[in-house]
C-alpha cells in the first residue's frame, strides 16, 4: 500500500475545530494491531489536500481509516488506495 485519498461531501462544523482530520493506517499481516505510521489527511475542497502517502509493506494489508473530530457531518463517498505488487527476493 503506497498511497491513500478521500472523498467526502457534507463536511461541515470544521471552523476553529483543531481536530478534524482523517487518520489513515492499515493491519498488516492479518494482525489486530494498526502498524505505527500513519498518516493523518486535513479534507479540504482541493483534491490535492486529501490524499496521503503511506507506505506499508506485507502479505495481507487491511487499510484502516478513522475520522477524528467532535461535531462534525460527512458523507464519506470514495476513497482510492494505490498498491504496488511486487515479489519478494525471498520467493524460491
Amino acid at each position: 500500500m503506497t498511497g491513500i485519498a478521500l472523498k467526502v461531501s457534507g463536511w461541515s462544523s470544521t471552523a476553529n475545530n483543531p481536530n478534524d482530520v482523517w487518520r489513515v493506517g492499515a493491519y498488516r499481516n492479518g494482525s489486530a494491531t494498526l502498524v505505527s505510521n500513519t498518516v493523518e489527511i486535513d479534507v479540504t475542497e482541493n483534491p490535492q489536500d486529501s490524499a496521503g502517502v503511506l507506505s506499508v509493506d506485507g502479505i495481507d494489508v487491511e487499510p484502516y481509516i478513522e475520522q477524528i473530530a467532535a461535531g462534525v457531518d460527512f458523507e464519506l463517498t470514495e476513497v482510492e488506495i494505490s498498491v504496488t505488487m511486487t515479489d519478494s527476493r525471498k520467493v524460491g
